[in-house]
């Protein structure tokens, strides 16, 4: 196997596959043609979980405890954004912190999800009151652009919400930003072209 010719297969976040993932393969795959690349969008514990099974080269996720078994190198950081409809109180806001959104019934994502992982530990040991749960960013923007909720997104998913009808509000928490990591195997020997894609 080349550089020019292969095939990878690479697990990661939906907002980091969708959001700048998908821009940085196509303009890899406009250098090699020949290479393919397969993605895998699942929670951060699946991606995890991918690697460790050999079933993906690599991973592009948020890694929040040890492993041993892996490389992890840092990639981005990515902060937390409140989403609301333009017609609510919090819209003129230019910044909110932590303890303002106790407050408000919040659209949250599922428990298994690195996003609700990271806001439950920054808010501990208080809770965000819960409106809904669901699992897809876009289902998030649909909600509030429907002025059916308010949610807190990360940075690396705001494409889905710059809407005329939504205002983004920038989100100080307790806890630092998520740091989104690639992750690969440590005993695992990438391919020439898995290198090339990770070099990229």
């Amino acid at each position: 196997v080349s550089k020019k010719a292969g095939h990878v297969i690479v697990a990661a976040l939906p907002s980091v596959t969708v959001g700048s993932l998908i821009p940085a393969v196509a303009h890899f795959n406009r250098i090699y043609p020949g290479v393919s690349v397969a993605f895998i969008d699942v929670t951060a514990d699946e991606c995890l979980a991918l690697v460790k099974a050999r079933k993906v080269d690599f991973a592009v996720t948020f890694v929040g405890e040890n492993h041993p078994e892996l490389i992890s190198q840092p990639l981005c950081s990515d902060a937390f954004y409140v989403v609301c409809s333009i017609d609510h109180p919090l819209a003129k806001k230019k910044k909110l912190r932590q303890r303002d959104m106790l407050r408000f019934p919040v659209i949250q994502f599922v428990r298994s999800t690195s996003i609700r992982q990271h806001l439950d530990a920054s808010f501990y040991p208080e809770k965000l009151v819960t409106q809904m749960e669901v699992t897809n960013l876009s289902t998030v923007a649909g909600l509030v652009a429907n002025n059916m909720g308010i949610s807190i997104v990360p940075g690396l998913s705001l494409f889905l919400y710059t809407k005329p009808s939504i205002a983004i509000i920038p989100l100080e928490l307790e806890l630092p930003n998520r740091t989104i990591s690639l992750v690969q195997s440590r005993d695992r020997v990438q391919s020439v072209a898995a290198q090339a894609l990770i070099a990229h």
